[in-house]
């Protein structure tokens, strides 16, 4: 358990880094307004004017973005659906423990009044 809180921890603290990598990225560079060209099916993409920072900033924002998506999802389902079905899963363990204690006499008294009710079992002479 303890392993597992420090790669969430230090996924975190990556996530904190990639945050402010991204942050300083757009301060010093902004966001690119003309970029140079490209066409993909005839539709013109412009992508002139673009240098390392902001190929720095759009990569550092698939990083944190991909980086949410592994640490937030997984989360998300640990307590949307594990958490959950556990509980209900006790739920039902503790409502038929006690519904075994509570008809527990009348268990007892069917199975007394059962072998009672049997033939003894008698060895042929």
């Amino acid at each position: 358990m303890k392993k597992l809180a420090w790669i969430v921890l230090g996924g975190v603290l990556l996530l904190t880094l990639l945050a402010a990598m991204l942050f300083g990225a757009y301060l010093v560079f902004g966001l690119p307004d003309d970029l140079g060209r490209v066409t993909i099916n005839g539709q013109v993409l412009n992508l002139h004017g673009a240098h390392a920072g902001h190929w720095l900033l759009a990569s550092l924002i698939v990083f944190v973005g991909l980086l949410v998506l592994m640490v937030v999802v997984p989360a998300v389902l640990l307590l949307a659906l594990i958490v959950p079905l556990t509980l209900a899963a006790l739920g039902m363990l503790a409502g038929a423990v006690l519904t075994g204690l509570v008809l527990s006499p009348l268990i007892l008294l069917g199975w007394w009044l059962w072998k009672r009710s049997r033939k003894p079992d008698t060895i042929p002479a």
